[in-house]
């Protein structure tokens, strides 16, 4: 017998486990890793996972984007807070993954994602990936180091954008895998990528390519905004409004209240506010303006006397979308507001040149859309989309031909689905062109726009009111919930996966998920918002259709 016996050992197959409801990508991806020399385990859902994964400890975890009652990048958040499954490697496996889509997994704790359905070798790729976590051990790391090796694995090149197209932009360029640039704010190199990636909930675009197309100012045209200046200093807020008499109609407020009560009751482009206000501080009226259905789309500019990359990135979180220090000075002022009231300044310049015009809610809102096209007197069809749903509304000369909002299976028209395309952040477009009849009995467009607006704020307000005192009456929209999860950000995650085990009111669920009570009911606010979270049981009854007070699942 040879005194080293380990030279005769054979080697352990890697072990992995596939979660695939799809049978036939689980047959067929399942077999190819087996002929490939790993031991595979494949799971239709993740109802024994926990068992699985405590019992035969993987070597890796591939995990389909859609799974039933819940979602792979979900069921990745829920597995990593456990802790002992932390550093298990996990695979996201998606239809088109995009790299905004990669950051949401990366941030979940994913190491890589997979492109369902392509003509990859899966066995080859597994085993590279497993040579370079053993290596490396980057899925044990941070979202920022698992950026950097997906960039590098994927060989990318190009810029991500993070909060594109506002002052708090940051910009992590990429060339052939490598990071070569990273800003954000006055943070630059490794702080600022780390920073970038730490915001889960910031909007992100990917630039292929060499450049990013540099912006452009914008000189004044036809559309004339207003604007609504919130500082309690008198001389101040005087100073500023003379300052910013050539922007638009002005108004001003002494107070964070006084502020509150004109940003609702009219509609402004921007808001500007001081931090320090009376009353109602500038946090205050962030909070309270995020949760209105129209005064949310105003883009608002904050001004502090602290110059700190912490409270600018609260601001950010908080919903500003530009974060100033005060110096007396005019022209950083002036060149904030220029940038933020662009794409709106873009958009309305072409709609009144009667082209087809790109339309992006996030930056300009869906009830501002609504009204251009009303007040610039247009024919023809707003087209939106996102992922939770497409969005369809003619019009004619100011009148409402048809509105139609598919959700999901969910089809609604007229206005209620204007109550939903309120709701969106989507991209799309508005194309000139006949339309077909007009009905006689056709209502104004931006009137029929405006009540549908106030009616759903009333409803949010009660259904608001409902979430906080009676949590045992929530329920979640067992398809909605599913779409919501796949786009949400990690504290979205977080309370959709708490209500799934259990209805709470806010303040459990803060105290449960270690979240502030003002974020928890932020998502809360959005969840009823979007319609998945529902205050009254779906009209079925079924089981499946009441997801709050579903039997919880092992993860």
């Amino acid at each position: 017998m040879p005194s080293d016996t380990a030279e005769m050992l054979e080697p352990v197959a890697a072990r992995i486990v596939l979660v695939d409801d799809d049978a036939s990508t689980r047959v067929e991806l399942g077999n190819r890793l087996v002929e490939a020399g790993f031991e595979v385990r494949s799971l239709p859902d993740v109802a024994t996972l926990t068992r699985t994964l405590t019992d035969w400890r993987p070597n890796l975890l591939i995990l389909d984007e859609r799974l039933p009652q819940t979602t792979g990048r979900e069921t990745a958040l829920k597995l990593r807070a456990q802790g002992a499954f932390f550093d298990i490697p996990i695979v996201g496996l998606m239809t088109e993954p995009s790299v905004p889509q990669a950051l949401h997994w990366l941030r979940s704790g994913a190491v890589d994602l997979w492109t369902r359905g392509t003509d990859f070798d899966p066995g080859e790729r597994t085993q590279a990936l497993l040579d370079e976590l053993i290596q490396s051990r980057v899925h044990a790391a941070s979202a920022k180091a698992r950026l950097t090796a997906y960039a590098r694995r994927r060989n990318l090149s190009g810029t991500v954008l993070f909060y594109p197209d506002t002052p708090f932009e940051g910009r992590a360029r990429f060339e052939h895998g490598e990071l070569t640039q990273v800003r954000f704010g006055s943070e630059v190199g490794d702080g600022a990528l780390e920073q970038l990636m730490a915001i889960d909930d910031a909007p992100t675009r990917w630039v292929p390519g060499d450049e990013v197309t540099g912006r452009h100012r914008v000189p004044g045209g036809s559309y004339r905004p207003r604007v609504l200046v919130v500082e309690d200093d008198d001389a101040l807020r005087g100073l500023l409004l003379k300052q910013l008499a050539h922007f638009g109609d002005l108004d001003g407020a002494a107070d964070g209240i006084e502020g509150l009560l004109k940003a609702t009751s009219a509609n402004f482009d921007v808001v500007v506010a001081d931090l320090n206000l009376p009353g109602l501080d500038g946090w205050g009226l962030l909070r309270q303006l995020r949760q209105h259905i129209t005064a949310r789309e105003a883009a608002i500019l904050v001004l502090s006397a602290h110059d700190e990359l912490r409270e600018t990135l609260k601001a950010a979180r908080a919903g500003a979308r530009a974060y100033l220090k005060k110096t007396g000075r005019a022209k950083p002022v002036l060149d904030t507001l220029e940038l933020l009231l662009q794409p709106r300044k873009d958009t309305w310049d072409s709609l009144a040149r009667k082209e087809k015009t790109a339309v992006d809610l996030r930056l300009v809102g869906p009830m501002w859309t609504l009204r251009a096209i009303a007040e610039l007197d247009l024919v023809g069809t707003l087209t939106v989309s996102e992922p939770l749903g497409r969005f369809e509304v003619k019009a004619s000369h100011g009148q409402l031909v048809s509105a139609t909002a598919q959700t999901g299976s969910l089809r609604i028209e007229g206005v209620m689905a204007l109550e939903s395309f309120l709701s969106s952040t989507g991209e799309g477009a508005f194309t000139p062109g006949d339309v077909g009849v007009v009905p006689r009995s056709a209502p104004w467009l931006f009137e029929t726009a405006e009540g549908a607006g106030k009616a759903l704020e009333s409803w949010l307000s009660a259904r608001m009111r409902d979430a906080v005192s009676q949590p045992t009456r929530l329920f979640l929209h067992p398809e909605l919930s599913l779409l919501f999860s796949r786009v949400a950000n990690e504290k979205e995650l977080k309370v959709l996966a708490a209500l799934r085990q259990q209805p709470r009111g806010v303040a459990a669920l803060s105290e449960d998920l270690e979240l502030p009570y003002e974020d928890v009911e932020q998502v809360l606010g959005e969840l009823l918002r979007r319609g998945v979270l529902l205050t009254e049981a779906p009209q079925d009854n079924s089981a499946a259709a009441s997801g709050v007070h579903d039997a919880p699942s092992e993860t």
